[in-house]
């Protein structure tokens, strides 16, 4: 017996598996062959001889020498006639070449065309062929489009100038329309806004933001009805322009166009495996987190915003004041300012210079909580700052880094504080002169905060402790959230 390889008996799991895999290529198999289509049978089924009287179901190839017969006898004949039908057929394709070409000669440049949308959708070709001639001069023709199905318009079209000079002279004339329209905007805008708030007239220019897009494109007006007027660009140059657009929108709509400024959330955040992460622990990067995760679920609320120059401090030693606070956020503002000389606005600052305000949030001992919040008087120093500050591991070393954030606020504590900063400053007015008045019609003298005040001629004094609780209950307008130190 020779030697060889040993053949073994498979299994029977893998008997069952192959007969398996064999009825799956079986079922495929038949699938296929359904699907496939027969062209031979649909041919048979549906083709009439030309020698039956309209009976359909006849075989393809009853009829099929004969017709190759007559074909034969064509051919025959055609060749005595001779090669002048050839020519004739050259010469008429030639014809053909030639009207096509001259059709594409005679479309017009993309330059002196123009793209009209918004059209009304009663108007006719000749009534925008009047509405052109009777204000820029003579064009060529105009078409609408219509749709397909319907034939109705669908409230655009191109006008075809001729030339580039009109075409230019029609959109200029469109984009100054657009120009007296933004002015006269920008002065009603003034006289509906001189007594509201900064936040009630910021918010009010979001919800009109809608109906002033409609017209920032240049127009023109026909029947008191205003249509766009729009280059005409390629394909390709279309599809370029729509896709810069599509990339601007996505990239101004939270930065541009949102009044509560939520791009600036993630402005601090540090997220794991990224470069600021390296050398902080696992727990304080999940309190970060968590911490993002909270501001995020404030902001549901509509009231609520993130302010663009007001900071939230966090991780702060419970022994640091107030003054040393500013003294660490002056440093980088100072060197930031000597480098961009636009943003030093001095007729905004304060005692502090640039730092607008400091305040080390505290408990009812008077210890602090370990978070403050600080106010820079515009937002690229506030952003400076903050990019400096936090996740620095220079000020206080590896052990301890601060979190930096934008705080968030609420909108009607805001409106509130400024209604009462009003009130008071109206009743504020010098000690002497009121003394005075007062001294000279008889009665006694009410101090400008307001807690003297006579009722009935005798005066009665409001209780201090009260006043206190209002600055207290309208002071808290800043919504932050403590971080436990290290």
């Amino acid at each position: 017996m020779g030697t060889g390889v040993v053949k073994r008996k498979p299994t029977p799991s893998a008997l069952r598996k192959k007969k398996a895999h064999q009825r799956i290529r079986k079922q495929l198999r038949r699938r296929l062959e359904k699907k496939r289509p027969n062209w031979k049978a649909a041919l048979a089924r549906a083709y009439v001889g030309p020698g039956t009287s309209g009976k359909k179901g006849e075989p393809f190839g009853k009829n099929k020498r004969k017709r190759s017969r007559d074909a034969d006898v064509d051919g025959d004949a055609a060749a005595a006639d001779g090669d002048g039908d050839n020519d004739n057929d050259g010469e008429v394709q030639s014809d053909v070449d030639e009207e096509k070409q001259e059709r594409m000669n005679q479309r017009d440049p993309l330059e002196t065309q123009l793209f009209l949308k918004r059209l009304p959708l009663d108007t006719s070709e000749e009534e925008m062929m009047k509405f052109f001639e009777s204000r820029f001069g003579k064009v060529r023709r105009v078409l609408l489009v219509r749709n397909r199905a319907t034939k109705t318009l669908a409230g655009t079209g191109f006008v075809h100038c001729g030339s580039v000079e009109l075409a230019d002279k029609i959109f200029e004339h469109a984009q100054q329309n657009t120009r007296e329209l933004a002015a006269a905007n920008r002065e009603e805008w003034q006289e509906k806004t001189t007594d509201l708030s900064h936040c009630q007239a910021k918010r009010m220019r979001f919800k009109l933001r809608t109906d002033a897009c409609m017209f920032r494109d240049p127009f023109l007006n026909i029947r008191e009805t205003r249509f766009t007027v729009h280059r005409v660009l390629s394909r390709t140059d279309s599809q370029e322009t729509s896709a810069a657009l599509q990339k601007k929108k996505k990239r101004t709509k939270v930065a541009a166009d949102d009044p509560r400024h939520l791009y600036l959330l993630r402005e601090g955040l540090i997220l794991p495996d990224t470069p600021a992460a390296r050398g902080l622990h696992p727990q304080y990067l999940t309190m970060i987190q968590q911490d993002y995760e909270a501001r995020k679920e404030q902001l549901r609320n509509s009231n609520l915003f993130v302010s663009t120059t007001r900071l939230n401090v966090r991780n702060l030693p419970r022994t640091m004041l107030e003054k040393e606070v500013r003294a660490i956020f002056a440093a980088p503002v100072r060197s930031f300012l000597k480098e961009n000389k636009e943003h030093m606005d001095k007729d905004k600052w304060g005692k502090y210079g640039p730092i607008k305000n400091v305040k080390l949030v505290k408990d009812s001992a008077g210890t602090s909580r370990g978070y403050a919040f600080i106010e820079f008087v515009n937002h690229p120093i506030a952003l400076h700052a903050l990019r400096t500050i936090n996740n620095n591991p220079t000020i206080f070393g590896d052990r301890r880094r601060l979190m930096v954030s934008f705080a968030i606020e609420d909108i009607n504590a805001i409106q509130k504080l400024q209604r009462m900063r009003e009130i008071r400053r109206q009743h504020q007015t010098p000690r002497g002169e009121k003394s005075n008045e007062e001294g000279c019609m008889g009665g006694p003298a009410v101090h400008a905060d307001g807690q003297g005040r006579t009722v009935g001629g005798k005066q009665k004094k409001q209780p201090p402790n009260k006043m206190k609780g209002k600055k207290a209950a309208t002071g808290n307008r800043v919504i932050g959230r403590t971080a436990p130190e290290e």
